[in-house]
């Protein structure tokens, strides 16, 4: 997992950079604007993604991976309203 967004952390040119000196086989995302919601200054995930080859990045459409039946390589970008939505309700559970 790698910040992308900038501003707060790394902006997507340096965690290119980065993922290039390390050369995972899985680049997840993080940190970075969705759509209208979240921080305004942070950068979209296109603006990382689009520095990688389309046939390396992948967009699931939900918030799980069986990584058995998908074994992906490259970037895995997550839905990110669904995740934030599984966050949501981690986080009231816990404190419940």
């Amino acid at each position: 997992m790698v910040p992308v967004g900038g501003i707060y952390t790394i902006d997507s040119e340096k965690a290119r950079q980065m993922m290039a000196q390390i050369e995972p086989k899985v680049i997840i995302p993080m940190h970075y604007r969705d759509g209208e919601a979240g921080v305004q200054e942070l950068a979209p995930v296109e603006a990382f993604t689009a520095l990688y080859p389309t046939e390396m990045v992948h967009h699931l459409s939900d918030n799980q991976w069986d990584t058995e039946q998908e074994p992906l390589q490259g970037v895995v970008v997550f839905d990110a309203g669904k995740i934030r939505g599984l966050f949501r309700c981690a986080v009231f559970k816990k404190i419940v």
